[in-house]
Order: structure tokens, then C-alpha cells, then sequence
């Protein structure tokens, strides 16, 4: 199998989809492919049992401040479709008919819960419940983000390169993305499959052979992000997302006939998450016999969020038209959202504001975890891709392609 082919399915591989694009790397992900259609499928893999906490530090627990041990496991299927395509090439329309175009839609099904202590935690919460608006649930799986894309070869993809199908040794691309926020989302869940926000996101990325069989590509993207106007479990998830900053890199290299290996690194730096008018937290003071401990209204932020990752791809020619790829991730660095939720004292218990025999008083403030895009999980992720090519003629030929 020619080189050109290896690296264009390789690419295709692991630009599964957008939902996926910042957990597991995008191996040969800037480069041009000869126009076409292709599908992605995937299946991935998270425990999410464990956090890096505001400084940095690895925790046993995805909500440390919930006490005890709690994770949300993620089992996730994706798919995307992809098509590469000129774009009114015989007008002649300045830039636009003289490179390649690429789009991509992207959807996936999430089956997550929360397991442990918070999960526990809003277990009995419900059972106390006084109204339907307080009770909590544990289940968040459904249908995930719709996401959308689209990308221009600013270098590297002329129709004299595609039409002859010559490999491009350098080519940079520019893309923009989001997402249609119609998944399934359960305020009264710490976890879900959809966002209930939407995105906005850019990014530049290059692409570069060195030397016959090696692929290189780096990238750089900033995405922002939508309010939500109904942040989830007491609005312990942000209320405003900071913005996002993404940086990643990849080395890919064959190994053997049909068989590609790749190394990648990941950085993603976001900036602080806002909390609005938070309802309760998991570990609150402790009321007195005749007295309710209630959350001070304010907005809240933490310091910001990041995480670093590093992995290893196994990519594997099974036919012509079909790949196999399994993709290892292990987080080794990051920050999550955490911030202090100031509690006022109500006498006697139960007694709203501003009434004449109800006194309120400070009554210090508890550490809360944010929830939902404030959490940087420090469990290793796995993915398992495979890429079909649909039969679009002879789409593979490669006169004068090493094989």
C-alpha cells in the first residue's frame, strides 16, 4: 500500500469527530486528502475516577469535595462523515477554486452515571425532597452534541497535486467548527452526554513530511463558549465556560507494511468558569436544631482550567478500504474548577429572607468542585477507530507511489 494512501487514511481515522477531537489526538490530522467521502466509527472508554484538583494535584476522586470516592465512567460511540471536494473550481473564484475544502459532521451516544459518594449524595437529597425542582438523579447518557466543520487548504492542496494524487510535504489548513447543543442534558444530574451550550471554535494546522514515511502536524485552536442558562446539579456546572486554547502535536511513522505508529501530546488552557447563584453543595455546614444553612447568591469563579496529555496510536491497514486504530491517552498534567461558596445561617430553620422573624447570618463557606467542563480527569482514555472509504471509482490509484 503506497504511502499517499496510508497517510490519507490515517488522517481520516482520527478526525473522528469534533466531540472527540480534544480526548484523543488527530494523528496526520492537517493533511489534504483527494476528494472523497468517508465514514469514521468509534467506540471510547473512560473510567473518569480521578481529577488533577485547582493545584495540580492528582486525586483519587472526580469530585474530591463530595468526600469518599465518586466517578463518572464514560462509555461513548461516535460517528462522522467526511467529504474533501473542490469547490467551484472552473469559475475561477479567487482562492476558492484553487485549493480543496473539506467538511464534517459529527454525532455520538454517551452512556455515563455517577458512581460513589456524590452519587449517593443525590440519591438522598431526592428522597428528602420537599418539591420536584429539588430532587436530584444520577443518569446522563443519551445523545451527545451534533458537531459541525468546515476547512480550507490555504498551502498545499493545488488541483495539480490532488488530480495526480501527489502527496502534499507541506500544507497548512483553517478551519472553523461548533455544535448544535441538542443533547440529552438532565439538570438534575452532575454528568450528561450534551452540553446544553453552544461553541464556537478556529484553528490553524500544519503538516509536514520530513522524510519518507514520517508525518508531522501541529495545531492551534481557540474555542468559546455560549452561556448556559440552566447549569446542571444546583449550578455546580459553569454557568459561562472560559474560553478554550488548544495546542497539539504528532509524529507518525511506519512501521511496517499497513502498519503506522504514531506519538502525540496534548495542552488545552481554559480560562476561569463562572457560577451563578449556586443552590447547594455536597459537603455544606452543618445546620443547627433550630437553624438551615442556605448558599449566599453571588457569582462565583475558579482560577481556570487546563490539562496535558500524552499518547500512542496502533493504526492497521485491514483492506484497502478499511483501518483499524486503537489510540491510548494518559493525562499527566492539569488544573480543575473549584471555587468557595460563602453560606449565610437562616433563623429558624426554613424561613425566607426579608421576613420579620428571619435573621440571617454568615455562616462561613464550604470548597465546592465544579462540575461538567471544570473537571480535567486524570484516567487514561482508550479509543478504537475504523475508517471505510466509500467506493468513490478508483479512488486509490498512485501512479509512481512507493509501495
Amino acid at each position: 500500500m503506497s504511502r499517499v494512501i496510508a497517510t490519507l487514511f490515517l488522517f481520516v481515522t482520527c478526525a473522528a469527530q469534533a466531540q472527540a477531537q480534544d480526548a484523543v489526538p488527530q494523528f496526520a490530522r492537517y493533511m489534504p486528502l483527494y476528494p472523497g467521502m468517508y465514514f469514521n466509527g468509534g467506540y471510547l472508554q473512560d473510567a473518569r475516577d480521578g481529577v488533577f484538583d485547582q493545584q495540580g494535584i492528582k486525586r483519587d476522586s472526580a469530585v474530591p469535595s463530595a468526600g469518599g470516592q465518586t466517578a463518572f465512567p464514560e462509555k461513548t460511540l461516535l460517528g462522522a462523515f467526511s467529504w474533501h471536494f473542490p469547490l467551484f473550481e472552473s469559475y475561477g473564484l479567487p482562492f476558492v477554486s484553487s485549493r480543496t475544502h473539506f467538511a464534517r459532521v459529527g454525532f455520538s451516544y454517551t452512556d455515563t452515571r455517577t458512581d460513589g459518594e456524590l452519587g449517593r449524595f443525590a440519591a438522598d437529597r431526592s428522597d428528602d425532597a420537599s418539591t420536584e425542582a429539588d430532587r436530584l438523579e444520577n443518569e446522563g447518557s443519551g445523545n451527545g452534541d451534533l458537531t459541525l466543520e468546515f476547512g480550507s487548504y490555504l498551502v498545499g492542496s493545488p488541483a495539480s497535486q490532488w488530480r495526480e494524487r501527489r502527496s502534499a510535504p507541506f500544507a497548512i489548513v483553517a478551519t472553523t467548527a461548533g455544535n448544535l447543543p441538542y443533547g440529552a442534558y438532565n439538570r438534575d444530574a452532575p454528568i450528561s452526554a450534551g452540553s446544553n451550550t453552544a461553541w464556537a471554535q478556529g484553528r490553524i494546522g500544519a503538516h509536514w513530511q520530513p522524510w519518507a514515511g514520517a508525518f508531522v502536524d501541529l495545531g492551534v485552536a481557540w474555542r468559546e463558549y455560549f452561556q448556559n442558562y440552566d447549569a446542571a446539579f444546583g449550578r455546580q456546572m459553569p454557568t459561562q465556560q472560559g474560553d478554550d486554547r488548544f495546542v497539539d502535536l504528532s509524529l507518525a511513522h511506519r512501521a511496517a507494511n499497513g502498519l503506522y505508529l504514531a506519538a502525540f501530546a496534548t495542552r488545552r488552557e481554559g480560562e476561569p468558569n463562572m457560577y451563578e447563584n449556586p443552590r447547594f453543595a455536597p459537603n455544606p455546614p452543618a445546620p443547627g436544631a433550630t437553624t438551615s444553612m442556605v448558599p449566599a447568591s453571588g457569582n462565583y469563579f475558579d482560577q481556570g482550567t487546563s490539562l496535558d496529555t500524552v499518547g500512542v496510536s496502533l493504526n492497521w491497514f485491514v483492506t484497502q478500504r478499511w483501518l483499524a486504530a486503537l489510540h491510548f491517552v494518559k493525562p499527566v498534567a492539569g488544573q480543575s474548577g473549584e471555587f468557595d461558596l460563602p453560606y449565610n445561617e437562616h433563623t429558624p430553620a426554613g424561613c425566607k429572607v426579608g421576613a420579620p422573624n428571619c435573621t440571617t447570618a454568615p455562616a462561613g463557606s464550604v470548597h465546592v468542585d465544579g462540575l461538567g467542563p471544570a473537571r480535567s480527569y486524570s484516567s487514561g482514555r482508550l479509543l478504537l477507530l475504523v475508517t471505510h472509504n466509500f467506493g468513490l471509482g478508483d479512488t486509490f490509484t498512485c501512479t509512481g507511489c512507493e509501495r
